[in-house]
């Protein structure tokens, strides 16, 4: 149907969890191939009034429609959690915090139920005739965008466009002290794995940022320095793009000439490590010395170890294009060859540096970018020792103090270089996609 200059479709979705709920497409009139959005609303929001089938309580609610008058072919859908309720029953209760309850009895969570009616839409715009299935993305307000954020998040395609509005900032000041969150915009249990931001975060599509989850280092000088956490759930997202990008990358050649330049360049020059900024041999020697009460003498004994490490090799092994992680113990300086060694034979690398010391894993990784080695086939990784549990399984190959915790990793061909303690083990199932909700915020 053409109305008001806009093709119009309604739709019925049915879902085994919600039951049957309406949607509806526009698009510009003469639209062949074009973008399109999936439009959420907030808790609030009514699908006739997103799509101005009716007049918008709020200036700014028919966002289907007015994203539609500006060449975008959208998708929106009722979220049924208004008006369905009796409202003497209701008793002046909101009926979205009512469902949320009744799914919390069940085991479930509302905005589970939301999030599997977003990933089943999903399916109609790309599919659709009149889209161009490459140019798909998300729009949220409020609820909708907690709906959106975790939709981009679980969809098979990664990497598409979000745009979030009024669902921004933490859940502790959301749900604590602001007391503006609603019970459906989050899941159960969400905080002891990640918060908001950190959801946003892995967004970052293999760029670099930085967590806001810190913790302090030990040794005198430790409370000048804090450590970014990286919470599970951005490894995961980070396992995930991985497995899109690494067909796309170009080949990465003269890795044992790249390893000897950092590894001088580790003992002798100045590097910018993220978050400290430039440091240069003598600082990264006092950082040591107060943090980790390791003496100058000793650092540049190790260093020197380093580079001979690297010089005794035999030939060059053939690279592979399979994710390592290297989690070094509490001595983690001893134990850096085994970064050189992963990064010389795998495709990425992921260091999870302990966090007794963590300056000197960090100042390789830095050596490693100065040099050329590319951002997108190394990366740190610092986590809490409970987080270790959620991040052995992700990568396919682990190297790992703590391989013996993990005996669920262990393949027939693992190898221990020092038994009991430190160990190489090639996972015997590698990580699949994450394919349903839960999977994504429990070990």
């Amino acid at each position: 149907m053409v109305g008001g200059g806009l093709h119009r479709e309604g739709l019925l979705f049915d879902s085994p969890v919600r039951g049957p709920f309406r949607g509806t497409l526009l698009a510009p009139h003469g639209v062949t191939r074009g973008p399109a959005v999936l439009v959420l609303g907030g808790r609030n929001a009514r699908l006739d009034q997103l799509t101005g089938d009716e007049p918008p309580d709020h200036p700014d609610r028919n966002v289907a429609e007015r994203l539609a008058r500006a060449g975008f072919v959208t998708l929106s859908f009722d979220h049924g959690i208004g008006g369905g309720l009796d409202e003497k029953r209701r008793a002046g209760r909101d009926e979205g915090t009512l469902l949320a309850h009744a799914f919390a009895l069940t085991g479930r969570s509302l905005l589970g139920a939301l999030i599997g009616g977003a990933l089943g839409a999903l399916d109609v715009p790309a599919a659709h005739p009149l889209v161009d299935p490459d140019r798909l993305g998300l729009f949220g307000h409020s609820l909708g965008a907690a709906v959106a954020l975790h939709t981009a998040l679980l969809a098979p395609r990664q990497g598409l466009p979000l745009c979030a509005a009024s669902h921004l900032g933490s859940y502790r000041a959301l749900y604590e002290r602001l007391l503006t969150g609603h019970e459906g915009a989050a899941l159960p249990g969400i905080l002891a794995y990640a918060d908001l931001a950190d959801l946003y975060s892995a967004f970052r599509g293999g760029e670099w940022r930085t967590s806001l989850d810190t913790a302090a280092l030990p040794g005198t000088g430790g409370a000048a320095y804090g450590l970014a956490l990286v919470p599970e759930i951005v490894a995961r997202a980070d396992r995930r793009w991985w497995d899109t990008a690494r067909a796309a990358l170009p080949p990465l050649t003269r890795r044992r000439q790249l390893l000897l330049r950092a590894a001088e360049l580790f003992d002798r020059g100045t590097v910018t490590v993220g978050g400290l900024g430039p440091q240069d041999a003598d600082g990264f020697r006092a950082a040591l010395w107060s943090t980790a009460g390791l003496p100058p003498p000793l650092v540049d004994r190790w260093c020197a170890m380093l580079r001979e490490g690297l010089l005794k090799r035999g030939g060059e092994p053939m690279p592979d294009d399979r994710l390592s992680l290297v989690a070094l113990p509490g001595n983690t300086f001893t134990c850096l060859e085994s970064v050189l060694g992963q990064a010389e034979r795998s495709g990425a690398v992921w260091v999870r540096p302990s966090r007794r010391e963590p300056l000197s894993a960090a100042r390789l990784v830095a050596a490693l970018l100065a040099v050329g080695w590319p951002a997108a086939r190394i990366g740190p990784y610092p986590s809490e020792q409970r987080a270790l549990r959620g991040l052995c399984p992700l990568p396919h190959r682990v190297r790992s103090a703590e391989a013996t915790r993990f005996p669920q990793l262990r393949g027939q061909d693992a190898e221990f270089a020092r038994p009991g303690r430190f160990g190489l083990l090639d996972s015997p199932d590698p990580y699949e996609p994450i394919s349903t909700i839960q999977l994504a915020w429990t070990n």
